[in-house]
């Protein structure tokens, strides 16, 4: 099975003048209010509300459009689709300061 890496802009991209320090501890911050209330894996209708889907609907279309903007697996023998904690917050942190998505 082939293991596909996020593609989120590194820091030097970021706009402006933020330090790394800034956004390393706003990506810690989210990383632990996200695995606080939803532990380290994601799904259902927890992973469409931090994504911003407004419907089941448009999380599934864009999934298969390939524009979901964080890697999202299948487990086997459970249903649904999930993603880490991990790559939400940064994903979260990379948006906030960018206002921008990286579609890979």
């Amino acid at each position: 099975m082939m293991t596909i890496l996020p593609s989120f802009p590194d820091a030097d991209s970021l706009t402006g003048t933020v330090a790394e320090s800034e956004v390393s501890a706003l990506e810690s911050r989210l990383l632990m209010d996200i695995q606080r209330q939803y532990g380290p894996l994601v799904g259902g209708a927890d992973l469409l509300k931090i994504l911003g889907f407004p419907s089941s609907e448009a999380f599934r279309q864009a999934l298969s459009r390939g524009s979901i903007p964080v890697p999202i697996f299948a487990i086997p023998h459970r249903r649904g689709k999930f993603a880490l904690a991990q790559d939400l917050a940064v994903w979260l942190t990379r948006l906030r300061y960018t206002g921008t998505t990286n579609h890979a």
